[in-house]
């Protein structure tokens, strides 16, 4: 939240506007919800699973509200937002035809002096050899069980770009390369439980698509990109915050 804040903030050459900041959030994240933005703002959510909605929204109040909606068809008028935030949700939009859709819907919705700040998956220019990653495991290499699951999401979605991985893929592939979950965890100093995470992709139909830097500038034609604060965590350079500025 502090590197979207600041990417945010470092946006603004004439500072935050003197009056009340209407922000979207893309999805029902409990943080964006409940970070102080500013002195007074209004939060309205939309997200398409209800079950989200249930277990994750932390409550309509004064100050904010969650919609049942499609991100690429929201209920709301055009200009209706001064910020739109998201994290790493765009990664279930797979295709260039269907990203350029959300950035067109994005924009209709925020202010001509609005930002649409988010934390993006973005493949890396140069594949990594799946076979790489798996002799890094054995050596060591990986600091957690997340970078691991990172890096092999973007390995194999690689192998189809624009397609997206299927996460039942991933995990059939996942006990295929590490079939000793306990021999895995000690190699990577996490606990077993944290290894078996990966059970919640099992029998998954849903695709993750890892669009790079320049498909997200192609696709956001109608904004200036600029990047934000760099992250300190594993594999942080493939999760950069993006600042998207809508073109006069």
């Amino acid at each position: 939240m502090q590197r979207f804040h600041q990417a945010w903030t470092d946006s603004l050459p004439a500072g935050l506007p003197q009056r009340r900041i209407d922000i979207l959030s893309l999805g029902v994240t409990p943080e964006i919800a409940l970070h102080p933005w500013a002195s007074e703002t209004h939060i309205t959510a939309i997200d398409a699973s209800e079950e989200m909605i249930r277990q994750v929204w932390p409550g309509d109040s004064a100050e904010r509200r969650v919609v049942h909606g499609d991100w690429l068809a929201m209920p709301f008028a055009d200009a209706s937002f001064d910020l739109i935030l998201n994290d790493a949700g765009l990664l279930l939009m797979a295709g260039a035809e269907k990203l350029r859709a959300a950035a067109n819907e994005l924009r209709r919705v925020l202010r001509p002096t609005g930002r649409v700040i988010l934390r993006h998956f973005a493949r890396p220019s140069s594949p990594e050899p799946l076979d790489a990653l798996v002799r890094a495991v054995a050596d060591g290499k990986l600091r957690n069980f997340h970078e691991l699951k990172l890096r092999l999401l973007m390995v194999l979605e690689t192998e189809k770009p624009g397609a997206g991985i299927r996460l039942a893929d991933v995990y059939d592939c996942f006990n295929l390369l590490f079939a000793d979950r306990a021999v895995l965890a000690s190699r990577l100093g996490c606990d077993p439980r944290t290894v078996a995470t990966i059970d919640r992709y099992r029998g998954q139909d849903a695709r993750y698509t890892f669009h790079s830097l320049a498909e997200m500038a192609m696709a956001f034609h109608a904004f200036t990109l600029n990047l934000g604060p760099d992250g300190h965590y594993p594999a942080a350079e493939r999760c950069p915050v993006l600042a998207f500025t809508p073109k006069s």
